[in-house]
């Protein structure tokens, strides 16, 4: 009996002894990985919801994305795009047969790129239906997070997976283009897999139990809450196992991956226990990381999963291997447990991870934590913020669809560097006390759901107030560049006992925020005011005991994503010429390139 013959037996026994009778929460899914054919096939069983009414049936097929090196996805993945070209192959999943309740449906099914679309329900709607979808995947060589590479697997999106249902019955149907990720509704998960022995199987939990036969083993896995479900699968793989809490901690790696190991698992622990303390609780039982060696760079979030780019020979063990685990970690919290549409709104799970990476790395640091050492110069995870906000493109807001961005540095740039500034910022504004109360208030109201952008401004107000709320969506919604200066200090002597100085606050962006500036007199002495204005520019005129030596605005950086910080101070230098401007700013652009090319 073949391998095919056998799994195709395998998927009809499963399915005669499963009822079906459970609800659209709940995915069955029945696979078989073919090594020989590098394919997945298989079949997807639900049940449609009885509201609202479905006039229409629609699921998503992700792995189009690489059926051609002119999809919206491969035309942005110009790499996997051309190495696909010289193999002269391109890759998809193909529908053999769609049933609605046990009527074949095929002919009248229509797929445009990822959407898989049934029409013609008639009068009967499709509520309360069973759906079954016979699929085939082929697996790319390489892709990103649907691969194959020498023997290993990265499986993520490998399945028909259905699209998301709207309040009035229609359907969200994601657009994936080049820097678009998975998008998901929250569905319990009950997924028999099949697969070579030789394979360690990693997924979201440990398989409820695992029947091996002809060199092929069976793995039965319960899941869920969650938005996706993936595997990972290499003959390499050595496991070690650490507790934090009530959850169970699963390292995958490979032998000259050891070493970093125990860098790993503190990074691993920091961040878990930052999350769990202000944002709130990590959800499920298990969480796995795996070292990979496939196309991409950096690691890959999944729910209760994390693969972490190791290739081959060369393991993560820079200071940047300890963001790309913090960053990654921080995922499970928001994209894993807290959603976000991924294709609309990026920013509400990139930005955050970012933000909240940061604020790990430096939890209990006196200095920020280097990124690359140079020499006496470092670069640390702020300058990389920084440096990434100003290499992206002007006019790009951080609450832009991830499709309408061309290049990464625009991308990179807005929704990860100046986004995570941008959040840094809103907390900055609001106050630690109430960001303390807003982080946990967001995480009990949208746990396994997904939140957009006005539902993140709506608890913004509910925390700190319509006002705070309206003040702070610029950051978001506005492409305007953010930047205050200061500019044309004057000392004038009135008398013997009073000096007059001047000077021109300048401000670009929509921003309106009463930003504190300081002036250090000749004597030594400081004094802080507010500058709350509605105009772009205005000249500022004190009269003090003391002439002014340096004028700052916005001294302690409590507005980050301030695009220009060489312009927030300015030295007097007793004549009409540009006097020197004194700022972190200086610091870092010196230090920041030093670094930068130091870690090319």
């Amino acid at each position: 009996m073949t391998l095919r013959k056998t799994a195709f037996a395998l998927l009809a026994e499963l399915f005669i002894l499963c009822s079906f009778a459970g609800a659209f929460d709940t995915l069955k899914i029945v696979a078989t990985l073919d090594t020989a054919r590098q394919e997945i096939y298989g079949a997807v069983e639900y049940r449609l919801p009885s509201n609202p009414p479905l006039g229409t049936l629609e699921f998503q097929l992700f792995p189009n994305v690489y059926s051609s090196d002119t999809t919206p996805y491969l035309r942005e993945s110009k790499s996997i795009a051309e190495y696909f070209r010289q193999k002269k192959r391109f890759f998809g999943i193909t529908v053999d047969s769609l049933l609605i309740d046990g009527i074949n449906r095929t002919a009248d099914l229509k797929i445009e790129y990822t959407r898989g679309l049934l029409a013609d329900a008639g009068t009967d709607k499709f509520n309360n239906r069973r759906v079954q979808i016979y699929f085939r995947t082929m697996i790319p060589e390489p892709g990103d997070r649907l691969s194959h590479l020498r023997g290993n697997y990265l499986l993520d999106g490998w399945f028909p997976s259905p699209a998301i249902i709207n309040s009035d019955g229609s359907w969200y149907n994601p657009f994936y283009g080049g820097f678009t990720e998975l998008v998901g509704e929250y569905y319990q998960y009950d997924v028999t897999f099949r697969a070579p022995s030789n394979l360690i199987s990693v997924a979201p939990v440990p398989a409820s139990d695992s029947i091996q036969q002809m060199g092929m083993t069976t793995y039965h896995y319960i899941f869920g809450p969650a938005h996706d479900f993936a595997l990972i699968l290499s003959p390499e793989y050595l496991v070690d196992t650490a507790s934090i809490g009530s959850t169970t901690i699963r390292y995958y790696y490979r032998g000259y991956e050891r070493a970093v190991l125990p860098s790993l698992k503190e990074w691993c622990r920091k961040t878990i226990d930052y999350m769990s303390d202000h944002v709130g609780p990590y959800q499920y039982k298990y969480l796995s990381y795996a070292f990979v060696d496939f196309a991409f760079v950096g690691g890959l979030e999944m729910p209760a999963m994390v693969s972490l780019s190791s290739p081959r020979g060369a393991a993560m063990t820079t200071d940047l291997g300890r963001l790309t685990a913090t960053h990654e970690t921080v995922h499970q919290w928001f994209y894993g447990m807290i959603g976000s549409d991924q294709c609309r709104n990026p920013w509400m799970d990139e930005s955050l991870a970012d933000f909240f990476a940061e604020k790990v790395l430096k939890y209990r640091q006196e200095e920020p934590m280097p990124l690359w050492r140079f020499w006496n110069f470092t670069f640390s995870d702020r300058d990389y913020l920084r440096l990434g906000m100003t290499m992206s493109g002007e006019g790009l807001k951080v609450d832009a669809p991830a499709y309408s961005f061309t290049n990464d540095l625009d991308y990179f740039g807005t929704i990860y560097s100046r986004g995570a500034l941008a959040v840094e910022t809103f907390e900055n504004i609001i106050g630690e006390g109430a960001a303390q109360i807003f982080w946990r208030r967001y995480y009990d109201k949208y746990l396994f759901k997904h939140p957009d952008y006005d539902d993140f401004m709506q608890t913004v107000a509910e925390i700190a107030g319509d006002d705070y709320a309206e003040m702070i969506k610029p950051l978001f919604n506005s492409g305007d560049k953010i930047d205050y200066a200061v500019s044309q200090l004057e000392n004038r002597k009135m008398d013997s006992a009073t000096y007059e100085i001047s000077f021109v606050l300048n401000k670009t962006g929509a921003l309106k925020y009463s930003v504190p500036y300081r002036i250090i007199l000749y004597d030594g002495g400081e004094l802080d005011y507010h500058w709350a204005s509605d105009f772009a520019s205005e000249r500022i005129v004190k009269r003090l005991p003391y002439p002014a030596r340096v004028v700052i605005v916005d001294p302690n950086n409590k507005l980050p994503v301030d695009a220009d910080l060489m312009n927030n101070s300015l030295l007097f230098n007793g004549d009409s010429r540009p006097g020197m401007r004194l700022s972190s700013g200086l610091t870092f652009l010196v230090e920041s390139l030093m670094s930068f090319l130091g870690g090319m």
